[in-house]
C-alpha cells in the first residue's frame, strides 16, 4: 500500500525477522481492509462494521459459542475468519474465496501470525521464510499493491537463510577495537520446553550424533549411548536421528541438551537420571500437520481429508470434546510432538490436554507420546 514501508531485514536477527513479518502482515490487512472499508461503506453506510459485529455477536449468544468483537476492518485476523465462519458473510465478494487453496493459505497466515505474536521463542529467519511465502501467496491473489514490496522481503529473508546477502555498505572496523572481558564461567539456564529456542550459552559438553545413532562424547572419544534412560533412549535418541539424522549435541550440568535444528539452536532433549522439568507445551515442536476441528468432524490440514474419529481412546477423546467447547467452529488446532492439544488464537494460546499417538491418526505422530 503506498506511503505504508515494509520493513526489508539487513540481518537474521530476531528484531529484524518480527519487523519485517509485522509489517508485511499489517500492510495486507491496511490494503485490504481499506479496500473492504469504502465498498461497504458505499453498500451499507459508516456503520456498516458495528451492525455486522452486532449480529455476529447475537448469533454467538443464540448458539452460545465464545464470540471477540472486532473494532476494525484492517485487522487481517478479522478479514478471514469473518468469511471463513461464516459462509454467507458479504466480505466474501472482495476476497478470491474460489481460488485454489485461498482459505487453507489465509487461515494457515493467520495461525503463524498468532504464533509469532503469541508465543514466547525468538523470531529466526527459518521461520520468516515460510511466513512470506505465505503472505506473497494472499498479496498475489488478492492483486495487491504491496505485492512487489513483499517479493522483496520473501526474496532477502531467502538469502539471508541461504547466507548470501551481503549489505551494500561495508562497515569498518573500529582502529581501537575495545578489549574483551575475561570470560566468566557458565551458568546453565532451565530450558522451557523441548523444541524452544535455547537459553543462554553453549553448554561445554560435546556429544556426536552418528548416522548409526551412536553418542560419542568428543572428549572422551567413548561410546555414552548407556548414560540415557530408557525412555530417553526410545524418545529423544528417535527424536534426534529424525531432526538431525547425524550431527552435534551439546548437554549442560542441569541434563539439557541443546543441538542446531534448521540452524537455530534449540533444547532437544534431557539427558541422563535427573528429573526432568515441566515444560511450556506453546513451546514445543509442533507435529507438521494442523487441523480443522469442527464439532462433528476433524479435517486434515494437509490434504483436506476428514479425519476417522471411531478409535479415538478416551483421554484423546476427551481432549477433543474440551476443545470443541471452547472453540469456534472449523478453528485450526496443532499436536506437539509429545501429544498436547494447543491452539494459537486470536486471543492467545489456549492447552487442552492431551492427545495419545496410540489412537491417533495412522502416520501423524512421528515419536510414541507416553
Amino acid at each position: 500500500m503506498a506511503g505504508y514501508q515494509i520493513h526489508l531485514p539487513e540481518t537474521s536477527s530476531p528484531g529484524d525477522c518480527l519487523g519485517a513479518f509485522g509489517t508485511s502482515l499489517s500492510a495486507i490487512g491496511l490494503e485490504l481492509g481499506t479496500r473492504i472499508n469504502r465498498e461497504m461503506t458505499k453498500l451499507a453506510g459508516n456503520d456498516w462494521l458495528s451492525k455486522l459485529e452486532d449480529l455476529r455477536a447475537q448469533e454467538a449468544h443464540q448458539s452460545g459459542r465464545p464470540f471477540r468483537r472486532s473494532y476494525s476492518p484492517y485487522d487481517f485476523s478479522w478479514i478471514i475468519n469473518e468469511p471463513y465462519y461464516n459462509q454467507n458473510s458479504i466480505i466474501k465478494r472482495f476476497l478470491p474465496t474460489t481460488a485454489y487453496n485461498f482459505f487453507k493459505n489465509a487461515k494457515e497466515l493467520v495461525e503463524t501470525r498468532n504464533r509469532w505474536y503469541h508465543d514466547y521463542n525468538p523470531h529466526n529467519v527459518h521461520e520468516l521464510v515460510k511466513a512470506m511465502e505465505l503472505c506473497y501467496f494472499i498479496a498475489a491473489k488478492c492483486n495487491l499493491e504491496v505485492l512487489d514490496d513483499i517479493e522483496k522481503v520473501r526474496k532477502r529473508a531467502l538469502e539471508l537463510k541461504n547466507g548470501t546477502y551481503q549489505p551494500n555498505e561495508r562497515v569498518d572496523p573500529e582502529p581501537n577495537p575495545t578489549p574483551s572481558p575475561a570470560p566468566q564461567a557458565q551458568v546453565a539456564q532451565a530450558q522451557r520446553a523441548v523444541g524452544a529456542v535455547w537459553l543462554g550459552d553453549l553448554p561445554s559438553r560435546k556429544i556426536s550424533l552418528t548416522e548409526s545413532g551412536i553418542l560419542v562424547d568428543s572428549q572422551k572419544q567413548a561410546n555414552v549411548t548407556t548414560e540415557l534412560t530408557a525412555v530417553q533412549s526410545e524418545r529423544y535418541l528417535k527424536l534426534w536421528r529424525l531432526l538431525l539424522k547425524s550431527g552435534w549435541l551439546w548437554v549442560d550440568e542441569l541434563g539439557q541438551v541443546a543441538a542446531y535444528v534448521h540452524g537455530v539452536l534449540r533444547c532437544v532433549g534431557f539427558w541422563g537420571e535427573k528429573e526432568e522439568p515441566a515444560q511450556d507445551p506453546f513451546l514445543k515442536f509442533l507435529l507438521p500437520r494442523s487441523y480443522e476441528l469442527h464439532q462433528d468432524q476433524v479435517i486434515d490440514g494437509e490434504t483436506g481429508a476428514v479425519l476417522n474419529e471411531t478409535y479415538l481412546g478416551n483421554v484423546t477423546a476427551s481432549t477433543l470434546k474440551r476443545a470443541r467447547l471452547d472453540l469456534a467452529d472449523g478453528e485450526l488446532v496443532r499436536v506437539t510432538w509429545d501429544g498436547d492439544l494447543i491452539c494459537f488464537g486470536d486471543n492467545g494460546p489456549e492447552y487442552f490436554g492431551e492427545i495419545e499417538s496410540k489412537d491417533w491418526f495412522a502416520g501423524h505422530f512421528f515419536v510414541e507420546t507416553l
